[in-house]
């Protein structure tokens, strides 16, 4: 009979690792290639004809795969099931789903996908455009500069350009999660230097809001609130557990709370002198951070009892 010592044993987990992170990246990259963008103006589903080459792709990847009842449906979506590993009768059933099509603002035709391996956090120059670059430092001045236009800009321009520079930040949030997770560039400090200018980053936004509102301390209490959701999160990474995203008021809902609010006042400050939208906004996201605060304080608890 064969035996493995400890030794092999994790070398061969480590090379299956690896293989299948290659797998995964050639994949990733394959996608990436083809022009799945999307029509807003189309009545058809999908929104254009040329999404059904990755919709194809997808069908013959996933039979070849085991996948069992594949199909490709007639408005443009892919259906498939994967077998259970387990006879469990109390084994859950997941549901994945995803989009292929990308934005209508962004051409899709000869997309170069570019790996990036360890990335360290720096500047990321475009090889086709260096003057486009990809940099924490214009992440944080972006912020400095919506969160400017909030307290100083008293406008409705200027809400509408506080709004966008508030959906930026989520975009460049969204661009650097994927260059170093999805492209391979992730970095021992990369954790790090990714909380800290979100932390920054809503601190810009909220306390400004507080004052363009009326109510500095309301801005202030959203700010910290806001900071103790991330640090309840990251305390539950650091006891062993996994990190919880969830809640009322999560980050990307309180750009969106706070999206709506710079919105509606720009509206409100055309026809009146009111603040309500803004003040709303402000409440709304308060409130709604102390909550997500204890929601994921009682999960964090719940998950450590369990252990």
């Amino acid at each position: 009979m064969a035996t493995h010592t400890a030794s092999e044993a994790l070398a061969s987990r480590v090379h299956l690792t690896s293989a299948f992170a290659r797998e995964l990246e050639e994949r990733f990259i394959r996608y990436a290639r083809i022009d799945t963008q999307s029509d807003e103006k189309s009545s058809t589903s999908p929104s254009t004809e040329k999404q059904y080459e990755l919709l194809r792709l997808l069908v013959n990847e996933l039979k070849s795969s085991g996948a069992e009842d594949v199909k490709l449906t007639d408005y443009g979506a892919v259906l498939a099931t994967i077998p259970a590993t387990t006879n469990s009768k109390d084994a859950p059933t997941v549901a994945l789903l995803a989009h292929v099509d990308t934005a209508p603002q962004f051409s899709g035709t000869g997309v170069q996908p570019i790996v990036h391996r360890k990335y360290s956090g720096g500047e990321i120059a475009l090889p086709d455009d260096p003057a486009v670059v990809l940099q924490k430092a214009l992440y944080i001045r972006l912020h400095g500069l919506g969160g400017a236009l909030i307290a100083l800009y008293e406008r409705p321009i200027g809400w509408l350009l506080a709004a966008v520079c508030v959906q930026v930040r989520l975009v460049c949030n969204l661009l650097d999660g994927m260059v170093a997770i999805e492209g391979g560039r992730r970095s021992k400090v990369g954790a790090l230097y990714n909380e800290i200018p979100d932390r920054v980053a809503d601190t810009l936004f909220l306390v400004p809001l507080g004052y363009a509102a009326g109510v500095p301390w309301l801005g202030w209490a959203g700010a910290l609130l806001a900071a103790v959701t991330a640090y309840i999160r990251t305390l539950g990474g650091a006891l062993g557990l996994a990190q919880d995203f969830s809640g009322i008021m999560a980050k990307q809902r309180r750009m969106a709370m706070l999206t709506a609010g710079l919105i509606a006042q720009s509206v409100e400050t055309a026809l009146s002198s009111g603040r309500w939208a803004l003040l709303t906004a402000a409440g709304v996201i308060a409130a709604g951070s102390l909550l997500t605060c204890l929601t994921r304080t009682v999960k964090v608890a719940a998950a450590l009892e369990r252990k």
